[in-house]
């Protein structure tokens, strides 16, 4: 579904990505891991259009989008959430999912006088949605609360939400664990493997081993810009390499 081709970004002369390849196949949980400034959040941002490659390819269900913008790659189905969650603060959680369908009919400010039933038939069906994803997420009870007073680990699960409007095919999802607690975080392992089930492939970028061991059949690793090491979970585990980049050597990554 996603293939990387000798992907490389500079700033300033300072080399963030170089030479960069691997592939994520269709319908799997692929985890993109390394320590901090190995390129895995610069890979994210040009994936999904927000930095322009200097240098290589991208290519996602079998079409080239290297240089397309975030608009472009949304419309083709790639959704990209942040470490730090960016609702629409001052809006509902209803009302963030309802903003999130594209070219929705009243868009067009002139539907709403000439097609207004039009309009009407559509906002029913997407809240109906929205609602049905709510319920999915275990947020029904928040709808009607400003985003901006969710808990980091219900904002990771709104962001999870917003994504499944958009009907994606892949989700770029940045690091689901990060600032939540225990019970929060076990809802959404949870929801990503049902989303997963439904057709919905990830590349997810964590640092939490424990997740990434238990969701993902595929890791890469990256170093310095590149592909350090690739393989399945146990595979990895054990990898000397993985220890030394990540780690430092000398611990064991048995218990995350």
């Amino acid at each position: 579904m996603l293939t990387v081709e000798n992907l490389a970004k500079e700033f300033d002369g300072l080399t963030a990505v170089n030479d960069l390849n691997f592939t994520v196949e269709p319908n799997t949980i692929s985890g993109l891991i390394g320590p901090n400034g190995a390129g895995k959040t610069t890979t994210f941002n040009m994936i999904a259009g927000h930095l322009k490659p200097s240098g290589g390819k991208i290519y996602f269900d079998g079409r080239e989008i290297t240089n397309l913008r975030p608009h472009q790659t949304f419309q083709l189905g790639i959704v990209r959430t942040f470490q730090i969650p960016r609702p629409f603060s001052g809006m509902t959680v209803l009302e963030n999912l309802t903003m999130v369908p594209r070219n929705q009919i009243g868009e067009k400010i002139w539907n709403n006088w000439l097609r207004n039933n039009a309009v009407e038939r559509e906002e029913q069906q997407i809240r109906e949605k929205a609602n049905g994803l709510l319920e999915f997420l275990n947020l029904s009870d928040l709808q009607n609360e400003y985003s901006g007073n969710l808990s980091g680990g219900q904002l990771k699960l709104l962001e999870l939400g917003r994504a499944l409007m958009s009907d994606p095919k892949m989700i770029l999802l940045d690091e689901p664990a990060a600032g939540v607690n225990p019970t929060l975080l076990e809802e959404i392992i949870g929801r990503i493997r049902d989303i997963h089930s439904q057709g919905v492939t990830f590349l997810i970028i964590e640092h939490n081993m424990e997740l990434v061991m238990r969701l993902c059949s595929s890791i890469l690793v990256m170093a310095e810009g590149d592909i350090l090491m690739r393989g399945g979970p146990e595979e990895v585990r054990s990898d000397p390499r993985l220890i030394d980049a990540f780690l430092g050597g000398g611990t064991s990554l048995k218990n995350g």
